[in-house]
């Protein structure tokens, strides 16, 4: 828990500018060190060089070369050279060291002064939680009474406080810790040490706060906003100028420093606090080997938004005195601390020692840790940037400061060139690398060279830019001495596990899991590269474009800050960056954004040539699916690469999003995140555009050396190791404080072999080693009970009334759930479960910030424990953490939105609960969240490529062990005694390797945010049953006196609406719904061939195809049992019963397929017709294609052979058609012309054709059966044939065709009166049913002044629309289809065109026949769909209903703009919102950044 120093001198200087002369009077013997510490490290590394920028990342491990003997060079004559940089950060001139500053000469407050202060603030009570977050307008930041609070009273209350001796205060603490026979136990002092710490972070967020507050007002004088919001009258005496921020402070025993992330001064600054981490890793858990102990700096830092405010205590010389260097022998390479980064320090005066008290231990304190810790070489590379050619050759340098100009000439006209060309030379300093670029003085070649202009001069001709990574790479100490092959085997493996662990899991979604991830793995950003060259998992591609991508933008955005920063140019900045990446029709991206790509990808070629097998054949990626392979190396090294990543921002927008604020370190509108997950083509459905109001705020955070997670997590290795090494740092602290706590009894646990062991305990990334450490390990196994209960014992003990400013205290909470989880499987023990969650509640409610996932386990597990005590109370827990889920990752059903794990665990519990109590709609609307989790893990996927039993398959990777425990929803048995799957012991395991704790977001919720999200969302409040506000003369009569219960709208529909982040029906566009039953796969659920699934499923209420949600669907078609979709970009995909292979799908795939498939032979298809065992598409060439039986000539390819795939109607190939239907046997298509072509069956007259003609034309056609059928399209000729057709609809065998004159003709078969001639059933019982057949098309006649402009054909009735939107029908009507009530039973058919009057008030604008049912939508009012006809096998998507005939209102579909429907024999699809038209991606216009490595 520390602090952090840097200064260079051991004289104790009593001002600013006196200590700045002293340093550079000792600057000899500084620099003398530093000489000396870098000839140690070239004796072994004679290659390494020490790097000159940091990035914040993770270095664990770093590849270390072998000795090599150097040859020197003999040179006959002066070599020509040119300047290659040897640039050097600045030295560290940050900490104070004041010989003035004396205790006891000012009022000074103590800790306890300050945690009373923050303990009274935050505990306040509201009477309503809405006037807490009451919208402000006194800062563009500040939007809440909330935010007043935390931004502006706590720090103006806590910056007027005496200030504090925070020094002084640390010294006391270790003094106590290593006195001999102390009284204070060392749980306490460890208390008080973290309490101190925490305290200083809160100091530190005051100033820091105080800062914010006037950036985001864009005021000049810094404070004056921020005195007005306050309303303090004392005067702070912070600095009123921002220049005074960024050249330094002190404030209250303090010294501040502001810098930006990555200038220079922020590079060597956050160098510092990287380097004593690492130093603190890797020696502070093995120390204990040496005779003293060490003390860190207690240095601590603010982000805010791109800025980062240091500080660190004032350190006095009265507790300082000069000591000689140290040597640290532990590891096999000893490591030599330099005399001027080291104090010893003075507990007490020699003469005020008591002479009988034990000698304490000698305690050291050492800073400026980035001068002595070992560094990884630099990375240095030679560029050739030609203006003609594409590929950009790159070779690995290694010169210091001077380069001779001969390779700059071999580079640029090769080996044998003898002219002697003069250069210029252009130094600029980009995203960290310092460049030198080297062109021509008289360029041979007179052409812009548009890549080497990048860097800054417009350079024409041939030019090499020289590119040094001025960084430094810390390494921990163990690694320093691997050797370059095990290095090498080490990060190979670890590469190819965080390749697959990307690729299988789930919980992997955010890139601060990404994150966590590599570096967990001992790799670094540049390593990112090589893996996403290897992966081929979409959902893992996409989170590692996106976060490579927002580092970029965040190293561009950095090149192009202004002068004066501040909030309002900021997000001007940001927008204007990412504007161009997010929209779809850009022209051409941002060239230096393609160049910080191509800079970034630099850092990984050197490692990726290492790592390249000529033979690696799993590494390959596949380009084209059908064709093409490239090596990963190679692809690597394309610029395709950094094309499709620079693609990702239109592609996923809302993962884009979320990656730039955590990059960039801004926050967005929640609103505009929420509505970009529901829908990844939110930008384009919606026609908006990013605007600087989006961006609401910076993201603040506190840091220091260490977090409490982390600390607390090294208490446990610290136990769990127990014969290894001590210290005597704060970590050793905690470890003995630790094993104070735990009985010798459970000591012997450790040992034992449990079965759950296997079971992997995620721990923070740096507590990771992959070389051999005693103390950090490769992988953690999961503890037993009794020694994670004992760890639970003693963290309690130590974060007890703690109140943290990032939420820190949240790791108990992670403890208990562990505790709680193990307790819930093992002992099955729900009452202390409940006891340990009600310690969790007020942990949560007394914490100012909360982990996101912190607050949803809380809830998740409230919901588990309680199932069998109140299944009440539980279902409503289970739906708080389903809505807190909601908010965090967005709607599951979302367009390109995945979900997470645990939102599948909590729907499934939503769905049993809720079918037990027989409310299917709460149960469908959670099966929606479950399937649309669910279909996009590994599992599904694999259970996908196995159920269509596909002959080849790219994915090569193993197959998943684990799979989720959780039965399908579809198996449902209401005689279910208990809600816990079955396989309890794969439950319990998925619960651990799942946690929501173990793969956290990095977002903090405060207390009250939950609860403002949760506001309303009580079950009983919204599970009353809602009818439709309609007067009783509008409605039509069924719906009157309808059943409430077949009204009831989900609940859980109602708790999810878009302000907590779900989807919006009124805002979908293109998504498809479904209804009815499955007995042939139809309604695309997936359902596995399980014995305990049923031979079919039924929906009895529309429900989302979550199959299909990533998609914008524009047309639909529904055969008797199959479907057929098409997407926005004219995809097609097919589904449901497949034994003719009417779905096209080819020979690989069973009879029936339960889930959507592509029809990857055809793409660009506008328009879809299904028949009963044919299909039939149209292409926006105006191409036909048909595929499925081909008995009667149905398919139109001149024979009656069945087509597995889709093949062109060759004899329509030259003809512009422009629509197509299908009948039961037969198709018809019509030209834009308006002249309609036939084919398929005739034997009911559906053909139009007489049997004469008919049968002439068989004979032309040498077609020689029985049955009547012709094989080619034929076009219909006669009146018909002389009037310009507009729309043909077909029925199971006849058909009807509406003219541009509004005149409808009807054909074929007319045995129930479905072609309106007056002719029913009853009428041809006795003379025969052929009787009925119409050969030639005739019109129909209808009402008087009744003009048809919409038709419909079902199986055996015709519906018609008038152009005052009325309602006709004709036809069958045993099961209602015609929506008019037959009192007489035995006679149910209607033999002319009749109105239904019970749309009188609701005008019909769309509707649609299936074979026995109807659906048709009105939009006047309010959009309404409706339904009426078969209904037992769920088509109408009413519910449990009465039988009747009139027409009733889907309620599930209220208000939802249905934009498509399609009607089947036992299902209905729909399409929800009008698709708007796809904007065309232009082709980019960007320059070549493909790359050729030459390693040299």
């Amino acid at each position: 828990m520390g602090s952090c120093v840097c200064g260079h001198k051991k004289k104790y200087p009593r001002s600013e500018s006196n200590q700045k002369d002293l340093k550079r009077q000792d600057s000899n013997k500084l620099q003398s060190t530093a000489d000396k510490l870098a000839k140690d490290l070239s004796e072994s590394q004679p290659e390494e060089q020490v790097d000159k920028l940091t990035n914040p990342e993770k270095v664990e491990i770093i590849e270390v070369e072998p000795p090599k003997v150097i040859t020197p060079v003999i040179v006959s004559e002066p070599t020509i050279t040119m300047p290659c940089g040897q640039f050097l950060l600045p030295d560290l001139m940050f900490y104070d060291f004041d010989a003035g500053l004396k205790s006891g000469e000012f009022e000074r407050s103590r800790p306890t002064d300050w945690h009373n202060i923050l303990k009274s603030f935050f505990n306040f009570t509201y009477a309503n939680i809405y006037d807490i977050v009451h919208k402000l307008q006194d800062n563009p930041v500040i939007h809440s009474y909330w935010d007043k609070k935390i931004y502006v009273d706590l720090p103006a209350k806590l910056l007027v406080q005496p200030p504090m001796e925070w020094f002084k205060e640390q010294i006391y603490l270790l003094k106590r810790t290593l006195q001999p026979g102390n009284e204070m136990g060392k749980v306490s002092i460890q208390r008080k040490i973290i309490q101190l710490s925490e305290e200083f972070k809160w100091f530190v967020w005051s100033v820091g706060s105080y800062l914010y507050i006037s950036l985001s007002s864009n005021e000049k004088s810094i404070g004056r906003n921020f005195a007005e919001m306050s309303g303090i009258q004392e005067e702070i005496a912070l600095p009123k100028r921002i220049k005074d921020w960024f050249v330094g402070f002190r404030y209250k025993n303090v010294r501040f420093k502001l810098v930006h992330a990555l200038s220079e001064e922020g590079r060597i600054m956050r160098a510092e606090v990287k380097s004593m981490r690492i130093f603190s890793l890797s020696y502070g858990q093995a120390v204990g080997t040496i005779n003293y102990s060490v003390m860190y700096p207690m240095i601590v830092y603010m982000r805010i938004g791109p800025y980062l405010l240091f500080s660190v205590p004032i350190y006095p010389q009265n507790f300082l005195a000069e000591a000689s260097f140290l040597n640290m022998d532990i590891f096999l390479k000893p490591i030599n601390i330099p005399e001027t980064n080291v104090f010893k320090i003075l507990f007490e005066s020699e003469e005020n020692r008591n002479p009988k008290q034990k000698e304490m231990t000698p305690c050291y304190f050492i800073y400026n840790f980035n001068t002595f810790v070992p560094q990884s070489r630099k990375i240095q590379h030679l560029c050739l940037l030609s203006c003609a050619g594409k590929e950009i050759p790159v070779y690995e340098a290694k010169y210091n400061g001077a380069i001779p100009q001969s390779k700059i000439v071999d580079i640029i006209y090769g080996e044998d060139y003898k002219g002697n060309p003069r250069f210029k030379v252009h130094e600029c300093k980009l995203f960290g690398w310092h460049c030198f670029v080297y062109y021509e003085e008289k360029p041979v070649v007179q052409r812009h060279n548009e890549r080497a202009s990048l860097f800054g001069k417009d350079i024409t001709g041939e030019a090499v830019v020289s590119v040094q990574l001025n960084k430094k790479n810390y390494k921990r100490f163990p690694v320093f001495n691997l050797r370059l092959r095990r290095l090498m085997d080490v990060l190979r493996r670890n590469i190819k596990e965080c390749m697959s662990t990307l690729e299988t899991s789930e919980d992997i979604w955010n890139v601060n899991s990404l994150k966590e991830l590599i570096h967990r793995k001992g790799l670094n950003y540049r390593h990112e590269w090589i893996i996403y060259s290897k992966c081929r998992s979409e959902k893992a591609q996409v989170l590692l474009e996106c976060d490579l991508l927002a580092r970029a933008v965040w190293k561009v955005l950095n090149a192009r800050f202004p002068r004066n920063l501040n909030f309002s140019t900021y997000r001007e900045l940001v927008i204007k960056s990412i504007s161009p990446i997010i929209s779809y029709s850009t022209k051409s991206y941002d060239q230096f954004l393609f160049l910080a790509l191509f800079m970034e990808r630099l850092k990984a070629l050197r490692d990726a040539t290492k790592f390249q097998k000529s033979t690696d054949t799993s590494a390959s990626r596949i380009i084209d699916p059908f064709k093409q392979k490239k090596h990963s190396f190679d692809y690597l090294c394309s610029t395709e690469m950094l094309e499709k990543i620079l693609t990702v921002g239109n592609r996923y927008p809302a993962q884009f999003l979320e990656a730039i604020e955590y990059h960039c370190h801004i926050k967005f509108n929640e609103d505009l995140i929420s509505s970009v997950k529901c829908d990844g083509y939110y930008f384009i459905n919606k026609e908006k555009k990013l605007e600087v109001k989006d961006i609401i705020e910076f993201s603040l955070s506190v840091h220091g050396l260490s977090s409490l997670r982390e600390d607390n997590c090294i208490t446990l290795l610290g136990f769990l190791e127990r014969g290894g090494p001590k210290g005597n740092d704060s970590h050793e602290m905690l470890n003995q404080s630790f094993s104070d706590w735990v009985s010798d009894a459970n000591v012997e646990l450790v040992n034992k072999e449990e079965e759950h062991h296997s079971l992997e305990l995620i721990l923070p990334c740096d507590l990771y080693s992959y070389c051999g450490s005693s103390f950090f390990k490769e992988f953690y196994e999961f503890p037993i009970l009794p020694i994670i209960e004992e760890w639970s014992n003693c963290v309690e003990t130590l974060v007890k009334d703690l109140i943290t400013v990032d939420g820190g205290e949240s790791v108990l909470v992670e403890i208990l759930i562990y505790v709680i989880t193990q307790r819930y499987f093992i002992d099955s023990d729900s009452m202390q479960c409940g006891n340990l969650l009600n310690i969790i509640k007020k942990i949560i409610d007394e914490s100012v910030f909360v982990p996101a996932e912190i607050v949803i386990a809380y809830y998740l597990w409230n919901a588990i424990s309680l199932e069998q005590q109140s299944l009440a109370q539980s279902e409503q827990n289970y739906i708080s953490s389903l809505v807190l889920m909601t908010k965090l990752v967005g709607d599951p059903r979302g367009r390109k939105n995945r979900g997470i794990p645990w939102q599948m665990l909590a729907a499934w519990k939503i769905s049993q609960i809720a079918r037990e109590s027989h409310r299917l709609p709460d149960a469908m609307a959670a099966e929606e969240h479950f399937d649309s989790v669910f279909m996009g893990t590994k599992e599904f996927q694999q259970n996908l490529t196995k159920l269509l039993k596909a002959r080849h398959s790219s994915y090569k990777q193993a197959e998943v062990v684990l799979k989720h425990p959780f039965d399908h929803w579809s198996i449902h048995s209401d005689k279910r005694d208990s809600l816990v799957p079955e396989s309890f012991d794969e439950l319990y395991t998925w619960m651990i390797n799942h946690s929501l704790t173990l793969y956290p977001t990095g977002k903090l919720w405060n207390n009250l945010y939950s609860k403002l999200l949760l506001k309303g969302t009580t079950l009983p409040q919204l599970s009353t049953s809602l009818c439709l506000g309609m007067s009783g003369k509008s409605t039509p009569m069924s719906f009157r006196g309808e059943s409430r219960k077949a009204l009831q709208q989900s609940s859980l529909t109602q708790i999810l609406v878009p302000e907590n982040g779900a989807l919006n029906m009124n805002d979908l566009k293109g998504v498809a719904y479904i209804w009815g039953t499955d007995r042939y796969g139809q309604l695309g659920l997936a359902l596995a061939d399980d014995e305990e699934i049923p031979d079919q499923v039924t929906l009895p209420y529309p429900r989302m195809l979550t199959s299909l949600k990533d998609h914008v669907i524009k047309e639909i078609s529904a055969g008797a049992e199959h479907c057929i979709a098409i997407t926005i970009e004219g995809l097609c995909f097919a589904w449901g019963k497949n034994d003719n292979n009417q779905l096209g799908l080819g020979p690989d795939n069973p009879p029936k397929v339960k889930f959507p498939v592509p029809i990857k032979s055809v793409s660009h298809i506008s328009k879809a017709s299904c028949g009963y065992e044919h299909t039939v598409l149209l292409g926006q060439d105006c191409r036909v294609y048909t595929m499925g039986l081909g008995e009667g000539g149905v398919l139109g390819h001149g024979n009656v052979l069945s087509v597995m795939y889709p093949k062109v109607v060759q004899s329509l190939k030259s003809i512009k058609i422009k629509q197509i239907s299908c009948g039961g046997y037969h198709s018809t298509a019509l030209d834009k012309e308006g002249h309609l072509y036939v084919w398929g069956r005739g034997e009911g007259g559906q053909l139009g054709l007489d049997p004469e003609h008919l049968r002439k034309t068989m004979i032309d056609l040498k077609i020689d059966s029985s049955e009547v059928f012709i094989h080619t399209p034929q076009r219909l000729f006669g009146e018909l044939g002389k009037k310009r057709i507009i729309l043909v609809a077909c029925g199971e065998a006849h058909t009807l065709a509406l003219t541009e004159q509004y005149e409808v003709f009807g054909w074929g078969w007319g045995s129930n009166g479905q072609l309106g001639r007056g002719f029913k059933h009853d009428d041809f019982e006795e003379i025969g049913n052929k009787l009925c057949i119409q050969y030639l098309p005739g019109p129909i006649s209808f009402p008087e002044n009744t003009s048809i402009k919409h038709i419909a054909a079902g199986g055996l009735f015709s519906m018609f629309i008038t152009d005052q939107n009325e309602v006709l029908a004709c036809g069958m009507n045993d099961f209602g289809q015609l929506g008019i009530e037959n009192p007489h039973r035995d006679h149910t058919d209607i033999s002319f065109p009749t109105r239904l009057d019970c749309f009188s008030d609701y005008p019909i604008h769309y509707l649609v026949c299936g074979e026995n049912h109807t659906v048709a939508v009105s939009k006047e009012k309010e959009t309404m769909t409706w339904a009426w006809g078969r209904f037992r096998e769920g088509q109408l998507g009413l519910g449990e209903v009465s039988p009747s005939a009139t027409p009733r209102p889907v309620q599930t579909l209220n208000n939802a703009p249905v934009y498509r429907v399609a009607c089947g024999r036992r299902h209905t699809f729909a399409v929800i919102g009008e698709p708007e038209g796809l904007v065309e991606k232009n082709k980019n216009e960007n320059l070549d950044f493909a790359v050729v490595f030459i390693k040299k």
